[in-house]
């Protein structure tokens, strides 16, 4: 556990000025950050994010461009349509298991034997007590008891304070887009860059056909007559890991990717559930999400992605796994995992995405044995096999923990990253000119790569502030 996050009871918390990181202990260990506000930066080029920008326009009814004194566009921004923040915890009903001694029944798991098996017991409760320490460390500043933004919320009624309520609507928010394992996309267009991409003929809902295209205007196509807002400067593929590899390969020069992001379909059993009880079809956005069948479905899914050659010298893979230690460590890390075996990549650190309500709590009990309330980020990467570069030495040390507290979103709506990433010292080149890609990605970053059959799906004009209409706005922290 790290050393840093354990003592950080007695470091000074800082609160960025109009970010979406909302506090942060001095090692950036323990950062408190705003979903919402995480996409709706990553829709704006770094370069022109400012104060002015991301604080005023946060509610405005409509975009806005803004020219400075030396003639350069900023943009405002767009609000995210979200739901209410949970304002109490889920009810998470214990399992029952016989004990060890097979006489009674306890909450929890069953014993666990072998060393294999107390190894990951042990994993286990060390994120535990990192996740203790970094919540115990964003309590003690409290925030006014707000441990978010306010939201803009659209329709009214999806912003209620009932849990299991706020489940169901957070789980129908995604509109029926087809998943990775059995797309139904058609077959893969040759990649075209454009500076506006062709999406007029893509519908909210539809299962849009597969094609590479970019944004290279400081404009978003707001005034543009299709369903999507497309960042500057965001490149996507749209298809299936299968369908589009050799566009990906053709679009993609070796060895230029400095930093990959990937949230692969893990299996999830509730949501195969879900689709055996819905005869695996319908509208219904659950059903809709797909999700790999097995651990060896998603590691031939994984092993498509060329991650060996077109990752950087010194570049980094990060990939979001369930809280099953089994799982990321046998398919990723283990001996005969993909990081070794496909990637050439090694492990060096671990992000863990604590999700709470708005007051801070976690939304399920951090000991429960049924579902625990965080994610984790496992960050690898290249292996070397030369001389290091000017720098490279500093790049190569470990990656500290970090925890990531946010109050949770819409249904499959991650953080997005960009911005740890960029202030993160060592992690990306140090004269802040890289290249990123995200992988299984449901939404556009500015100036990065996206790659999959979602990566439109919160870029609908449906997920986003529509012009001259007045917000429904959640309570949350109040800006200055």
């Amino acid at each position: 556990m790290d050393e840093n996050l354990v003592n950080s009871h007695k470091q000074t918390l800082t609160r960025p000025p109009h970010s979406c990181i909302l506090l942060q202990n001095e090692s950036r260990t323990a950062v408190l950050l705003d979903l919402p506000r995480s996409i709706e930066e990553a829709q704006v080029l770094s370069s022109r994010l400012t104060p002015t920008a991301m604080s005023v326009a946060r509610r405005s009814a409509a975009e806005e461009d803004m020219e400075t004194a030396d003639g350069t566009h900023r943009k405002k921004l767009r609000a995210l349509v979200s739901v209410a923040p949970l304002a109490v915890p889920f009810p998470t009903p214990e399992p029952k298991v016989k004990d060890g001694d097979g006489d009674g029944y306890v909450a929890g798991g069953p014993a666990t034997a072998g060393p294999a098996a107390q190894k990951l017991k042990l994993a286990e409760l060390m994120t535990l007590a990192t996740v203790e320490a970094a919540l115990g460390d964003i309590e003690r500043s409290s925030r006014d008891g707000l441990w978010c933004l306010p939201r803009y919320c659209h329709p009214p009624t999806s912003c209620s304070s009932s849990p299991a309520k706020q489940q169901q609507q957070q789980q129908q928010q995604d509109p029926p887009m087809s998943g990775e394992p059995g797309s139904k996309s058609k077959t893969a267009a040759a990649p075209a860059a454009s500076s506006r991409p062709d999406t007029e003929e893509l519908t909210h809902g539809s299962s849009p056909c597969a094609s590479a295209a970019n944004n290279t205007s400081p404009q978003d196509n707001d005034n543009a007559p299709t369903p999507y807002i497309i960042p500057e400067a965001a490149r996507y593929l749209l298809g299936s890991i299968s369908q589009q590899r050799e566009a990906f390969l053709a679009a993609v020069p070796p060895a230029s990717l400095d930093l990959i992001v990937l949230d692969p379909p893990w299996p999830n059993r509730s949501a195969q559930r879900k689709r055996k009880r819905r005869g695996g079809g319908g509208g219904d956005s659950a059903a809709a999400y797909q999700t790999a069948g097995d651990a060896a479905a998603v590691r031939e899914l994984l092993s498509l992605v060329p991650v060996a050659s077109r990752l950087a010298a010194d570049g980094l893979v990060a990939v979001w796994v369930t809280n099953s230690p089994s799982r990321s460590a046998d398919l990723l890390v283990g001996p005969r995992g993909i990081f070794s075996q496909c990637w050439d990549v090694e492990l060096v650190g671990e992000w863990i995405w604590l999700k709470v309500t708005s007051r801070g709590e976690p939304v399920v009990p951090l000991a429960s044995a049924w579902r625990k309330p965080w994610e984790r980020l496992l960050i690898a990467r290249k292996r070397r096999t030369t001389a290091p570069a000017a720098g490279g030495e500093t790049r190569r040390r470990a990656i500290p923990t970090k925890v990531i507290v946010t109050a949770p979103d819409v249904h499959s709506r991650k953080p997005n990253l960009r911005r740890l990433f960029e202030e993160e010292p060592g992690l990306l080149p140090p004269d802040g000119e890289y290249c990123a890609m995200e992988v299984f990605a449901r939404n556009l970053t500015a100036g990065w790569w996206a790659w999959g059959d979602q990566v439109l799906l919160f870029q609908h004009r449906d997920h986003w502030e529509p012009d001259n209409a007045p917000p429904v706005v959640e309570p949350g922290v109040q800006e200055p």
